[in-house]
């Protein structure tokens, strides 16, 4: 959130090339996770060290991640469609990829990473919860992730929905986004039935059961006609 877009948007579109590259690194972020970012070379020297396969995979999901991130930068999140847009991005690719490296080690069949419109709804239950549970967080950085189609019925930006007097459409508008990420949760059940390896299994469903929690946390505030 500190980079200028003349500085992020050509580093997001060619990040995935700097995998290949054994010293470059990024000195000027002053994010928390910065670190990741200065010590790039070590990271990129243990990619390089992977079997081709395995590196297919994670070049393929930087690139387009990087591409969709940027795009973003320079617009808003305004529909449903957009959300579901955004969320493949950052999440959708993610599960995506991961998928695909399981299938890559032999621990999980080939199938597993095939079919991406089971794999892309799994990610986008986990993003759009964590866009949810998120509003505070992000309203306090600059970020509004929450479709305007959906918000706008409430007030005239994002933040007015945390007003008190707010508070019936601003539960509403929740009710119709939580509402939402649930039609993934068929898809995440799926998925979690296909997975054999047990290691794998059990990383799958820890991620699961934590925004699984989120929705119960969620749904209790809607009951109860207070905001999250």
């Amino acid at each position: 959130m500190t980079l200028s877009l003349e500085t992020k948007i050509p580093m997001l579109h060619n990040f995935h090339t700097y995998l290949y590259q054994a010293d470059w690194r990024f000195t000027e972020s002053q994010e928390k996770n910065r670190q990741v970012l200065e010590d790039f070379p070590t990271i990129s020297l243990e990619f390089r060290n992977l079997a081709v396969g395995y590196q297919k995979v994670i070049v393929d999901i930087c690139h387009k991640m990087g591409v969709g991130m940027a795009e973003f930068l320079e617009k808003k999140v305004e529909s449903l469609l957009d959300l579901d847009k955004y969320g493949h991005y950052v999440s959708g690719l993610s599960v995506i990829g991961l998928s695909q490296l399981f299938s890559a080690s032999g621990l999980e069949d080939s199938s597993i990473g095939e079919d991406t419109r089971l794999l892309n709804s799994v990610g986008l239950f986990f993003q759009k919860i964590n866009i949810i549970r998120d509003y505070v967080d992000d309203q306090l950085e600059g970020r509004a992730f929450w479709p305007r189609e959906m918000w706008s019925k409430c007030g005239e930006k994002l933040s007015d929905l945390a007003k008190p007097e707010n508070i019936v459409p601003a539960v509403q508008c929740l009710n119709e986004l939580v509402t939402n990420a649930l039609q993934h949760v068929p898809d995440v059940l799926l998925y979690q039935s296909q997975l054999r390896n047990q290691k794998i299994f059990h990383f799958s469903a820890i991620l699961q059961a934590s925004e699984e929690g989120a929705v119960k946390q969620l749904q209790g505030g809607c009951q109860h006609d207070q905001p999250y």
